[in-house]
This record gives C-alpha cells, structure tokens and sequence, in this order.
C-alpha cells in the first residue's frame, strides 16, 4: 500500500497489553491523536495503539498509514497503528515511561479492571464477588489501584520521614551546642564585656560582638555543608527518572536559616550578658 511504513515490533522491546473496548473509558487514558478500539470497527482486531514513547522510539511522526508487525502470532502479522495514548507512569518514579503497546481482545487472564462509582465500596465489592463466583472458579481477589501505587512510593515516604525525624534531631542537638557555648563565652568574656560596657559600649555593640564570633562559626560550617548537601541532594535526585535540580539559592535559603536559628538560640545569652551589671562582673574579678 503506497504511503504505509510496516515497522517491526520485534525491534523494540514493548509492552503489551490486551484489552477490550472500554478500557480507554475505564482507565480514563488521554488521547493524544487518532482513537480508541471501537465496536463499530470490525477491522480493530488487527489494530494496535501505541503510547507517546513507543511512537518516538520507533520514529514515526504520525500513527495515520502506519503499520507494524507483530510476532505474537504463530505467523508475523501485520497490525495497522489506529492512535497514541498520551504516555503514563505504570511504575515507580525511579523508571522512566516504557514504550507500551494495546492490542485488542486475547484470551482472558482472569483480571479486570473496573472503575468503581462513588458510594459504597463494601456494597459494590460484594455485588462483584456475587457476579465473579457465578462466571469463574477462581478465587476473588481484588486490589485498589491507588492503594497499589502508594504501595510503589512507601519505601520513599519512609525514607523522607527518616530524614525529617534526624534533621529535627541535628537541630536540636546544634541548638543545645550552641546555647551551651554561648553561656561559655559569656561567662569567659565577662571582664571584658563589663570593661566595654564602662568604656561607653551600647547594649547593641556589645551584642553584636558576641553574635560576630558565632557567625564567623556558622560561615565556616555553611562553606563546607553547602556543597556537600547541594551534592547530596542532587545525587538523590537523580535516582528518580522524573526529577528537578536543587538550584543554588536552595541552600542559600537554607543556610540564611541555618543562622537564624542560632541566632534565636544565643540571643538569651547575649542579651543576659549584654545587661549584666558591669561592676557585678568586675568585683569577682
């Protein structure tokens, strides 16, 4: 047939996928050109539908004229590409969209997949376990498809609350540091404070040479995290097949709040020994 491109399907590794006529309706798919298996077309038998990645990994622009062939069959047959279905992540995150194939009908497995409408899930699990003993020997087993994609991304929920516990944890104990340092420093550096504070320091000088030391400290410490959970975070981000980059003023943000918490945790005793009477600190002197 002139204009008709026969691509061989056993050049692509694909993933099949028999389904009826009302599947589209049931998984709720998108259409991105062409259209669904439809009664009205006996010819449908012979047709496939193809997903966004397969279209591109075999190189065709569009599905019109467009034939494959499929070994799935005692004898190549050629299968006529009747439209694409928008592409859909049917794994984890970590996996990129596979190419994916739909060919009509096929022997049944012994699974459906049924959209249930809004009510109750009880009443309508009980009417289909009724109907299933009726038509099938097998045992009625059933899954919510949402429960089974959650299912998929535990194992990162996990690990995100791990984090976060740790993270609130390192604060904590960087707090209670620091908070112990700067009752330190305030003790050693009494004489020094009381002798600025008679030499005509204002409570904000001498605050701020307090706060100077500690951030010179946390400066030191963001220097060499920065990098290193920019690196981090990105190396994590990577594992994902759908992911976004960290971009610099990410850790930035997270450094400027880096030192507003220790600011808050010090200025108890920075203003405490900013308003400490300076001749108290001289005559233990």
């Amino acid at each position: 047939m002139p204009g008709v491109k026969v691509v061989p399907e056993q050049d692509y590794l694909l993933t099949q996928s028999r389904v009826d006529f009302d599947h589209l309706t049931t998984m709720n798919y998108t259409m991105v050109e062409g259209r669904f298996f439809s009664r009205d077309f006996l010819s449908d038998s012979s047709a496939v539908i193809l997903n966004e990645t397969a279209m591109k990994l075999m190189n065709i622009e569009s599905y019109e004229n467009q034939t494959m062939l499929s070994y799935n069959y005692e004898t190549p047959r050629p299968m006529k590409i009747i439209g694409v279905v928008k592409d859909f992540n049917f794994e984890t995150l970590r996996n990129t969209v596979k190419p994916f194939v739909f060919t009509l009908g096929g022997e049944p497995n012994g699974e459906m997949a049924i959209r249930l409408a809004a009510g109750d899930k009880t009443k309508q699990l009980e009417l289909l376990q009724t109907i299933w003993k009726k038509h099938s020997s097998n045992t009625f087993q059933y899954s919510f498809l949402d429960q089974d994609f959650d299912a998929l991304f535990k194992g990162e929920q996990r690990m995100s609350q791990i984090i976060l516990v740790f993270t609130i944890l390192t604060i904590f104990i960087a707090c209670l540091g620091l908070f112990g340092l700067a009752t330190y420093v305030g003790e050693q550096r009494a004489k020094e404070i009381s002798i600025r504070k008679v030499m005509g320091a204002s409570m904000i000088q001498v605050m701020g040479l307090l706060f100077k030391d500690f951030t010179l400290l946390i400066l030191i410490a963001f220097i060499i995290a920065g990098p290193l959970g920019w690196y981090l975070m990105n190396e994590w981000l990577n594992g994902f097949a759908f992911h976004i980059g960290v971009d610099a003023w990410v850790v930035f943000v997270a450094g400027f709040s880096a030192l507003m918490i220790a600011v808050f945790t010090i200025s108890f005793q920075s203003v405490k020994a900013a308003r400490e009477n300076p001749v108290k600190a001289l005559k233990n002197e």
